[in-house]
């Protein structure tokens, strides 16, 4: 294995100091042969935030794209967590104590020559999380400094090389199409997902929950997640996409504004009649779920609901008392009811007409007869 104990740090001209796209760029940093470290930033108006990542390069290629200057250790916990190596802090502790010196790599060439990873594999994963980031930056114009005390050794495989950045931009420019797939379920991928009121008390799997618990706090965006988690935002843009779909979260476009959608409130005491419902409405509607008049009530104190789907037979009040007791509410009393049951006989429809009900609908119900139903009433 090729030692790179004497390697030209190269600093290159001011040129690259410039407001300047991405792709113009890349394509200096490929034609100035570059080495070096970058910090390239841009304001992304749709967040209303600037992000900053620091590019590493050696050669005119790519070594790394991070928000911070990796450590070695960095570095390397950065590849265990996308890999799912379980034993990275082993590898780390072996790294320190047998690279040569306190490079990154030094450290790299020491896993390697113990097979734990290979170059192929670690610049494979650095391709996919370069790109993710560097997606991020894409649109916009980037303001590019240089980082005169900061020095760049790493590089891949035996012979040192870089990432081709014509690489990376293939990649992004591929992915757009891709993206369109998810719109307009999933806005754009610096949408920030927000649960709806009662979702975490839907879900059973205990992954989802922890996932949707840590990471979906109201102000991290689809590309911040991906980020945070060292996943592709495509597949998390996939995975939100079919969560929105099931009436879990919607999606707000700034950290000020949120996408409007009508809240419509399910009362049903039966989890699969909520989920059937949630997947049903869940991409036009934001869908809230009570499975008692006492918690369908608090919710409408919470919310402003626009509609709610109700079903006839439930613990401590059915559906037609219900129905006569919010109406007797001035606040609640022309929220247009939507009656959701399996009885579905002339004195039941009579009841719930008298009850105030605006529409009757029998379980099952065809979906595209409820969203006809709602968008009438709506």
């Amino acid at each position: 294995m090729q030692a790179f104990e004497n390697m030209t740090i190269y600093r290159p001209s001011e040129s690259l100091e410039a407001v300047l796209p991405l792709p113009k760029l890349l394509e200096k940093i490929k034609f100035q042969e570059f080495t070096g470290i970058l910090k390239v930033g841009a304001t992304i108006p749709e967040i209303q935030r600037q992000l900053v990542y620091y590019l590493g390069c050696y050669q005119g290629g790519l070594t790394f794209v991070e928000a911070h200057l990796p450590s070695p250790d960095d570095l390397l916990h950065l590849l265990g967590k996308m890999l799912k190596v379980g034993f990275i802090d082993t590898l780390i502790e072996y790294a320190r104590s047998h690279a040569k010196d306190t490079s990154h790599r030094s450290h790299l060439e020491a896993v390697v020559s113990i097979r734990a990873l290979s170059w192929e594999t670690i610049k494979k994963v650095m391709i996919e999380r370069s790109t993710v980031l560097l997606e991020r930056l894409f649109p916009y114009s980037c303001f590019v400094k240089l980082q005169a005390d900061a020095s760049c050794d790493l590089c891949y495989g035996d012979d040192g090389h870089g990432i081709d950045p014509e690489v990376i931009l293939q990649r992004i420019k591929n992915r757009k199409s891709l993206w369109q797939r998810f719109y307009p379920t999933v806005p754009s991928l610096e949408a920030i997902p927000r649960l709806h009121a009662g979702a975490l008390q839907t879900i059973r799997d205990e992954v989802t929950l922890h996932h949707l618990k840590t990471w979906v706090t109201g102000d991290r965006t689809i590309a911040d997640i991906a980020e945070g988690t060292y996943k592709d935002s495509l597949a998390l843009a996939s995975l939100y996409g079919q969560w929105a779909k099931d009436g879990l979260l919607g999606f707000m476009t700034t950290t000020a504004t949120c996408v409007k959608l009508p809240v419509v409130l399910t009362v049903d005491d039966s989890p699969i009649v909520q989920a059937m419902i949630r997947r049903a409405l869940g991409d036009r509607y934001e869908v809230v779920s009570a499975t008692s008049a006492i918690d369908a009530l608090a919710l409408l104190n919470d919310c402003n609901v626009s509609l709610i789907i109700l079903d006839v037979t439930m613990p401590e009040m059915d559906g037609f008392d219900f129905c006569r007791t919010i109406r007797k509410i001035e606040k609640f009393k022309n929220i247009p009811v939507v009656m959701l049951t399996a009885k579905d006989g002339l004195v039941d429809r009579a009841r719930g007409h008298m009850a105030g009900t605006n529409a009757y609908l029998t379980k099952p119900v065809d979906r595209e007869l409820l969203l006809n139903t709602i968008e009438k009433l709506i």
